[in-house]
This record gives structure tokens, C-alpha cells and sequence, in this order.
């Protein structure tokens, strides 16, 4: 009988009377009633996925599934906002961390002073010795400058090109400390020449005519094989060079005067395997 069972002054055997006879005190199970004087059970009051909490007499509403988004525009560098998680009506925004790492090119060299360029950073030319390879390079303490690259200024929609100058460095000129020399020098004065290439188009073009005249000797040499270079071609390589020098900064003419020598006295030909062949 419920907990509110009363005795049938009637005789008639009765379990109630009214509702509140037959109610048990229990919210989770739902009101009962009386029918006929008979009690008869509740039904939960919760609907379906909702959480019957008895000592509040409550209907917790269940909690939602966390889902990611990324607003329009994406996310992490881009044009548009970060990723958020939703939780029911929360929104936490996502925090994403990008590591970075920096390569660092060790060079051993004797340092003397240079006069700060306009910038204010402070340039040291330093001169490394190896397999008869001499290459001068003048490092500052500001080395990464992004959006210069002349060889994509030289070669401008010739993406093909490109990407064989990508694979040289990282195929054949990162392999050794020369190489690397070479990688660090081109990007030590990559700002200046790409100016350069802007304000003197006729230097852009010979760079350019130059580029794909040793294409296919840089191919060969991507692929383990020996390159192979014209004389006419290795001279266009130092008039170029002479044309850039007039008008480079001391600084970065001192540096293309190094590899002129070594163009010249042949050491860079026979670090890289490369083999000069008369016209």
C-alpha cells in the first residue's frame, strides 16, 4: 500500500479515497493516483534523456557532445577567427601553438668589424676555407627575411624552374658546409638582389637566361650524376656577376667577388662535381 494509506471507514476494502492517499513521497518515480480506490503508479516526469535528480526534485537536461569548429576564413594564420569547442551554450575558443625551428649554420672564420648598414643590424663578413672552396659571407643578426627570394623574382611564373632550384638545395647544397655556405650567402642577400632585380629589370632577364642555361646541369647533378657546363656559359655566369657587383652595396660585392674567384680558379666546379667542357 502507499505510503499514504489510510483505513477504509467504509468496510469496503478501499486502498484511497483521493490522489494524496497514495502518494509516496518519491518525485523520480512520478504522481500517483487514486482510481476507483485503487492507487495506481506514476510515471516518470523527466522526459527522454533527461536525468531524474530525486533530492532536488529536478530534470537535469543531458550535457551535448563537445564539437570543434573553425569560423570562416580558418583559423591560424589566416584571414578569419580561431577554432572554438562547443559545449550546450559555452564557446571556448581553441588555442593552437605552431613550433617553429631555426636551423643555425655554424661557420669558423676570422671577424673583422664592418661599418653598421642603414637597417642598424650589425654585419660581421666571415671567410670559410673548404676543399679549396672560398667563400665569403657576411651574416647580421637579422637572417630571416620572408618574401625574398630572387630566384622566384628571376624566374616569375616559371614554377617548373623553381622547384629544380629548390631540389639543388636541398639535394646537393645542404649536403656539405660549402653548400650550406652558399645556401646562407644567397639568403643573407636575398633582399638586396631581389631590390635589385626590381629596379634594374635587364638584370632580372640575365638572370633568368642564366638560370636556364644550367638547368640541366643541376638536373644531373639531383640525380648523383656529373654536370656538365659549357665555357660560354660558366663566362655569362662572371659577366652576370660583374653586372650585379656595380650596382651591390660593398657589402654584397665583396661577397659576389669571392664566388667569381672560385668560379674562376674552378674550386666550386670540383666541389659539386661539375665538369667544364670547351664550346
Amino acid at each position: 500500500p502507499a505510503v499514504g494509506f489510510i483505513a477504509d471507514p467504509s468496510g469496503l476494502g478501499a486502498e484511497c479515497f483521493t490522489n494524496s492517499d497514495c502518494n509516496d513521497g518519491q518525485y523520480c518515480n512520478g504522481q500517483e493516483t487514486c482510481n476507483q480506490g485503487h492507487c495506481i503508479a506514476g510515471t516518470t516526469p523527466c522526459s527522454s534523456g533527461f536525468t531524474c535528480d530525486e533530492v532536488n526534485d529536478a530534470c537535469n537536461a543531458p550535457t551535448p557532445p563537445a564539437t570543434t569548429s573553425t569560423p570562416p576564413g580558418g583559423g591560424g594564420g589566416g584571414s578569419g577567427g580561431s577554432p572554438t569547442t562547443s559545449i550546450g551554450s559555452t564557446t571556448i575558443p581553441v588555442t593552437t601553438t605552431i613550433l617553429t625551428s631555426t636551423t643555425t649554420i655554424p661557420t669558423t672564420s676570422t671577424s673583422v668589424p664592418n661599418p653598421p648598414p642603414p637597417n642598424g643590424t650589425t654585419t660581421v663578413p666571415k671567410t670559410t676555407t673548404t676543399a679549396g672552396l672560398t667563400t665569403t659571407i657576411n651574416t647580421t643578426s637579422t637572417t630571416t627575411m620572408p618574401g625574398f627570394c630572387p630566384a622566384q623574382k628571376a624566374l616569375q611564373n616559371d614554377g617548373a624552374s623553381l622547384q629544380i632550384l629548390y631540389h639543388l638545395r636541398g639535394a646537393v647544397l645542404s649536403k656539405n658546409s660549402a653548400g650550406k655556405n652558399l645556401i646562407a650567402a644567397y639568403y643573407q642577400h636575398a633582399s638586396e638582389i631581389t631590390d635589385l632585380f626590381i629596379s634594374q629589370p635587364h638584370l632580372r632577364e640575365r638572370s633568368h637566361e642564366l638560370i636556364l642555361k644550367v638547368l640541366p646541369a643541376i638536373g644531373d647533378m639531383i640525380a648523383g650524376r656529373k654536370g656538365t657546363l659549357k665555357e660560354s656559359t660558366v663566362q655569362d655566369g662572371v659577366t652576370f656577376i660583374d653586372a650585379l657587383s656595380a650596382h651591390a652595396s660593398p657589402v654584397l660585392k665583396q661577397s659576389l667577388m669571392a664566388l667569381k674567384r672560385d668560379i674562376q680558379g674552378g674550386s666550386l666546379f670540383k666541389t659539386f662535381g661539375v665538369e667544364v667542357q670547351e664550346n
